[in-house]
């Protein structure tokens, strides 16, 4: 195992983060076979966790048979995702996928800012431009996100950490250069942007008035990126 945090100074999330990470790994080793690479994302590669903050586990596998062991993987506090090389190349989801994921471009544009700690570094694959990730992700919030969320079936925290993604986007094409880091995207957006907004909700319970306004606003906000 690779363990890139050896130079942190680890605070009492870090170090569950770390243990949870540690046990997600030998979880993947044991039960999914061909596997390329495993990287780490998410709060804690960013060092943003919060108390419901679990591990992102990223596995890439030769072969798409093994993705579907992927996603059946489960540990406390870690969440498993993955690509098989053929969905890396191609830049497409294989259609046996039954969970909402980022893109196959989205993730490898994004692949710098996770850790890798098993295997060899993956090589270059397809990617799409700033303005073609952004109409994409709108489309999704549009079509996925908001009715999942109206449904029941998507988490209002998990519209939170979407915004930041939107901000992302929006700030690269204002020809910002932001960090792999929410907290600092919600201080390069400004105090009344909606991801400084997000910010200040993630990781807290928020009343449903509350989650009824910042979605109003989040629909605005989508209406004015297009």
């Amino acid at each position: 195992m690779i363990e890139f945090w050896k130079s942190w100074k680890l605070t009492p999330l870090e170090k569950s983060g770390v243990k949870s990470l540690k046990s997600g790994l030998k979880v993947v080793l044991k039960k999914v076979p061909k596997v390329v690479a495993v990287y780490a994302g998410g709060s804690f590669v960013r060092r943003e966790m919060n108390a419901k903050s679990d591990v992102d586990v990223w596995v890439i596998t030769s072969d798409l048979r093994s993705q579907k062991i992927v996603e059946k993987l489960s540990f406390p506090m870690v969440g498993f995702s993955g690509y098989a090389l053929q969905e890396l190349k191609s830049g497409k989801q294989s259609a046996f996928r039954s969970r909402l994921m980022i893109s196959p471009m989205r993730f490898v544009k994004y692949l710098p800012n996770f850790r890798l700690i098993y295997g060899k570094p993956l090589g270059k694959f397809p990617v799409r431009s700033d303005v073609e990730d952004l109409k994409a992700l709108i489309s999704v919030f549009r079509t996925k996100f908001l009715p999942l969320y109206a449904s029941g079936k998507f988490s209002f925290q998990s519209v939170l950490k979407q915004v930041f993604w939107l901000a992302d986007l929006e700030l690269k094409l204002k020809g910002k250069h932001p960090p792999h880091s929410w907290k600092a995207i919600a201080l390069m957006t400004g105090k009344d942007h909606i991801a400084c907004l997000a910010w200040k909700l993630r990781g807290r319970h928020s009343s449903d008035r509350v989650k009824k306004l910042f979605i109003a606003r989040l629909k605005k906000y989508l209406e004015g990126l297009c």
